[in-house]
């Protein structure tokens, strides 16, 4: 265990925050699991179907962007012996 600043916690756990994320180069990824408990009275109210409807559109398209900025990066590393860089 150590310790951080809440905004050290934020960047490096949540992504960062809007737009600023997009520049990166480098891409910070944890991982976690979580232990989650659910009442059998309240299963049917938590363990429904996701429907598109549900996801709300600004995740969507953030989801989008990152495919999309992954796709170039890939496509950047793949053609990466194609180029030299001179001075």
């Amino acid at each position: 265990m150590s310790k951080c600043r809440k905004e050290g916690a934020i960047e490096a756990n949540y992504g960062g925050h809007g737009d600023e994320d997009v520049n990166l180069t480098i891409r910070s990824c944890t991982n976690a699991y979580m232990l989650v408990y659910i009442r059998d009275s309240e299963m049917h109210n938590v363990l429904q179907e996701v429907s598109e409807s549900d996801i709300p559109q600004e995740l969507n398209d953030r989801l989008q962007e990152e495919r999309r900025l992954e796709q170039i990066r890939r496509k950047e590393r793949t053609e990466a012996h194609l180029y030299m860089l001179v001075s």
